[in-house]
């Protein structure tokens, strides 16, 4: 047939699976932005499970009153931000895009990348190299 190699079926499992494992990602750090900035401004300013916690089994007490530890943006208050809505929304978006950049840098050192090479069939010595990074 005139039509093997060529349209959706030549597209190789690995390229396939890349662009749907980065739909993925992409489609969850919106989410959970969107998450950050309209839903966390109105949760619940109860104790959460940790706290709870301490304070059920009663250690609590014990928490240090200066932490070891400064935590960037504490309690998620910002002090240039006069809403405590506003300021939580940043800062929970803050956080996400932090840990999701820093999650992020973490894959690209730690797991190795393969330089692909894609051979369109139904051309001649036809190739498309350098797809991917560059690990050799």
């Amino acid at each position: 047939a005139a039509d093997e190699g060529v349209g959706p079926a030549a597209i190789p499992a690995r390229l396939v699976h890349r662009e749907g494992t980065l739909s993925l990602v992409v489609f969850g750090l919106l989410i959970s932005l969107g998450l950050a900035l309209f839903v966390a401004p109105f949760a619940c300013s109860w104790p959460d499970g940790l706290d709870r916690t301490a304070q059920a089994l009663g250690f609590a007490h014990h928490a240090r009153e200066i932490p070891l530890l400064p935590a960037p943006i504490s309690e998620y208050k910002i002090p240039w931000i006069g809403s405590e809505r506003v300021a939580a929304s940043v800062a929970g978006a803050a956080g996400i895009v932090l840990v999701f950049g820093l999650a992020w840098v973490l894959a690209r050192v730690l797991v190795p990348g393969k330089k692909m090479e894609v051979r369109v069939q139904g051309f001649k010595g036809s190739k498309v190299q350098g797809i991917g990074p560059d690990v050799s």
